[in-house]
């Protein structure tokens, strides 16, 4: 038997619009309850969408597809050597799919990782899409990535900090998470993603307890973490060189061996259940 290798990562859930009254178990219900033809939307040339919708008790597993209109598979013939278009028909399109498991109830989203298929991003802007109609044109919704407990340790390893930069996502809809003074001007200024960077002075080291780096330790740690993305660069104890230690090294994540099915294509129904295995060690 065939297997595949795949890695999903752990997210956290972010939802607000005028609309939208923290009820994130209703926002997936409400994908669900989209007619099946009606889920999915253009992004410029690429068609996005959401083809099956799994409840699971109060949890959904999500298939999402991305593709490009007119593009005819080239097929390659072993045998003769030679290459040659399969036609589609008008109605179709090659695309794309990787898989999500959401747990509605504890803001939480497990994503598979397929190098040519949708992530993160996209996924949050077709969801977006998706639910205009209920939420309004306002809705937004952001995967945070759940962080390590290792990248703070890795940060305290630093003897001197040069650089430290941030961007955080505005984190929910009431603002009832614990949040800094920079979501806070984020709040204030009615904006949805801040961006920060701090630069020592000459010889100098930016504090390792307080300012920005301290702003990247305390939401890293929240709950429900709002950090799109952080870096650190320095020199670490014992160290002459200077190190990097970025946020999207130390996301939650597990590498999981998922089995193929007869004609070579991932078995659908074993990733699902090798990814609810992982919600109780994870979540």
């Amino acid at each position: 038997m065939q297997y595949a290798n795949r890695k999903v990562s752990a997210y956290s859930i972010h939802a607000h619009g005028k609309k939208f009254d923290g009820n994130y178990v209703a926002v997936f219900k409400a994908i669900y309850d989209i007619e099946k033809t009606a889920r999915f939307v253009k992004m410029s040339s690429m068609t996005v969408g959401i083809p099956d919708v799994v409840p699971l008790d109060s949890d959904y597993f999500l298939t999402f597809i991305e593709g490009e209109e007119g593009v005819q598979p080239l097929i390659f013939d072993s045998q003769t050597g030679t290459t040659y278009e399969n036609e589609l028909e008008a109605h179709e399109i090659l695309v794309s799919a990787s898989h999500a498991l959401v747990v509605p109830a504890k803001r939480r989203i497990l994503i598979e990782y397929v190098k040519s298929a949708p992530k993160a991003p996209i996924m949050e802007r077709v969801i977006e899409q998706l639910l205009q109609r209920k939420y309004g044109s306002d809705f937004r919704i952001s995967f945070s990535p759940i962080v390590e407990e290792n990248f703070i340790r890795e940060i305290n390893k630093f003897k001197r900090i040069r650089v430290a930069s941030l961007t955080l996502i505005k984190p929910n809809a009431g603002w009832d998470d614990h949040y800094t003074k920079i979501s806070q001007m984020l709040e204030e200024s009615g904006g949805e993603k801040a961006d920060l960077s701090v630069r020592a002075g000459r010889g100098e080291s930016l504090s390792k307890n307080a300012g920005i780096v301290e702003v990247i330790k305390d939401v890293a740690n929240d709950h429900q973490p709002y950090l799109v993305d952080a870096e650190i660069v320095g020199t670490k104890e014992g160290e002459e060189v200077e190190t990097r230690v970025p946020l999207n090294q130390h996301v939650v994540h597990r590498n999981i061996s998922v089995q193929k099915q007869k004609n070579g294509s991932l078995n659908v129904l074993k990733l699902r259940e090798k990814m609810r295995e992982l919600v109780g060690s994870l979540f």
